[in-house]
């Protein structure tokens, strides 16, 4: 199986209001001492808690990071995001507890139900044991009329529900970061209301992995 060894590595989680909920900031002084008090122990400061009202209520934000400026979280009127850009700082088991601890306090604060929780990943990097367009040739068909000499290819697959997942896809090509390196964008959708958010941790990093290994790719760090 070849390895891929990560240089690039994003990532986006969102857990989606069953509706746009406004009261959510109805009471902003005590929703910050609940941010506070619930996210501390991962490392949040006061002076990083950033307050945005927009030019709308439906601009309305409230952002900090966490662990270390690794990740970064965000309450909007309608979704809740979990974001990284430098998935290489990022401690997996950290980043589930704190995005646990963030779904469990907007539930408790306004009474928020969640429709979906989905997750984005992508990485960039470069192959061990085989060449990028071997590998991509694995997935992709040769093209009717030759334009040139074929360098490479990219692909995406689309899936329907399975295995509590409303919705997954993984796109693979060539990276724009990386050169001659791979990029794979791993997507996965969940109903929120067959799934805790004790268990949403757990299912989107087994659900990676799972989708990791059907494309025959290791990752490394």
């Amino acid at each position: 199986m070849p390895q891929i060894r990560i240089t690039h590595g994003d990532l986006l989680f969102t857990g989606r209001f069953l509706r746009p909920t406004f009261g959510l900031f109805s009471e902003t002084q005590r929703l910050f001492q609940a941010v506070a008090e619930t996210l501390q122990p991962y490392g949040f400061q006061p002076a990083d808690l950033k307050w945005e009202q927009g030019v709308g209520p439906g601009d309305m934000q409230l952002t900090f990071p966490l662990l270390g400026y690794s990740i970064v979280m965000r309450l909007r009127v309608d979704r809740i995001e979990v974001q990284s850009f430098d998935l290489r700082r990022v401690d997996t088991s950290q980043t589930r507890d704190a995005t646990r601890d963030l779904l469990k306090l907007v539930e408790g604060v306004s009474g928020i139900c969640f429709d979906t929780y989905s997750l984005a990943v992508g990485y960039h990097g470069l192959l061990d044991g085989t060449s990028l367009t071997s590998y991509l040739a694995g997935y992709t068909l040769v093209p009717a009329a030759a334009l040139g000499v074929l360098v490479g290819a990219g692909t995406s697959f689309y899936y329907g529900p399975e295995a509590g997942r409303v919705s997954s896809s993984v796109t693979l090509d060539r990276s724009a970061a990386v050169p001659e390196g791979l990029f794979v964008r791993v997507n996965g959708v969940w109903n929120a209301g067959t799934i805790t958010p004790d268990q949403i941790g757990i299912t989107v990093v087994e659900f990676l992995e799972h989708a990791m290994l059907q494309f025959a790719l290791e990752p490394s760090w």
